[in-house]
């Protein structure tokens, strides 16, 4: 047996089976780990190392057998569930993404992400800014798959396109969640009157 110190050990949640529209439970979840050699990345792909996972609620879409076209790719059995994470680029056949380089992803549940073709428009790859490393200036990673990321520009975009004025009154409704959170925050920092539910 050959040792390298380029193999690494991939711990990932994979989607076992269906709940079609029932309670999900344990049955639907399994963990698995399998061996990712760093030096097996082809060219034109990378491997990433993932630093944080967003879990959000269309995860659930992706549960049932059956939806529309756009769940279709999320919706396979025994692959790693998907979603938006943090990463760092730790193999490399690609010059367009070097080792090192940090990026939010479409990301498997999991330790380490293989893409086969790192410029699939699916794998939804958004290279971060170099000061992104220095979580120093109080903005952590985790960030750019929240505030700075897509529910923070949703949330921005969405209070710009209702043109909202200072003193006004704005509803916003799943003010808990990743999105509305963000929405209630920006209105009361633009002079809203902010109610949730």
């Amino acid at each position: 047996m050959t040792i390298t110190q380029n193999i690494r050990t991939n711990t990932r949640v994979v989607r076992a089976s269906y709940a079609d529209k029932n309670r999900v439970t344990q049955a639907q979840f399994r963990v698995e780990t399998e061996e990712i050699d760093l030096d097996s990345v082809k060219p034109g792909g990378i491997i990433l190392r993932n630093l944080y996972l967003s879990l959000d609620p269309y995860v659930r879409l992706t549960l049932d057998s059956e939806g529309n076209e756009a769940t279709a790719p999320m919706r396979i059995l025994n692959v790693p569930f998907y979603g938006l994470g943090v990463a760092e680029v730790v193999a490399s056949g690609t010059d367009k993404y070097p080792v090192g380089t940090l990026m939010t992803a479409n990301t498997g549940y999991e330790k380490y992400t293989v893409f086969e073709y790192a410029d699939n428009p699916y794998n939804f790859i958004r290279v971060l800014p170099a000061h992104a490393r220095d979580e120093s200036t109080g903005v952590g990673l985790y960030n750019y798959i929240s505030a700075l990321g897509m529910p923070g520009l949703t949330s921005l975009a969405g209070l710009k396109v209702m043109g909202v004025e200072a003193g006004k009154t704005i509803f916003v409704g799943s003010a808990a969640g990743g999105v509305g959170q963000l929405v209630g925050q920006l209105a009361k920092a633009q002079g809203l009157h902010v109610i949730g539910s």
